[in-house]
């Protein structure tokens, strides 16, 4: 859950900086975050071996994060978790609107 909530907090300090959230392309999100900005900032420092080179970064387990941007105030970043699962009680889910981890 540690990465995830990495994740969280590098998404709201890049939307302080720039008044909107990174691109919604994961390829590019994941560059703007790792310091390829206007500012050159690094939102978030990104594990060696887990972002590929597809443009997926890969969780604990080597399953792939998504992030899925609802609107301009509103996110959800996923991990499948341990079973590698989606839809199980293992999922790892954190809501931006709530701003917490919630159930699958």
């Amino acid at each position: 859950m540690f990465e995830i909530s990495a994740l969280a907090t590098g998404i709201e300090s890049y939307k302080a900086k720039y008044q909107k959230y990174p691109s919604s392309i994961a390829t590019q999100l994941w560059k703007e975050l790792s310091g390829k900005n206007p500012s050159k900032i690094v939102f978030v420092s990104f594990s060696v071996g887990r972002l590929t080179t597809n443009g997926e970064y890969l969780d604990s387990w080597g399953s792939p994060i998504t992030i899925h941007f609802y609107s301009t105030n509103d996110y959800e970043i996923f991990s499948v978790g341990k079973d590698k699962v989606s839809g199980s009680k293992d999922d790892i889910i954190f809501n931006s609107a709530s701003n917490a981890f919630v159930n699958p």
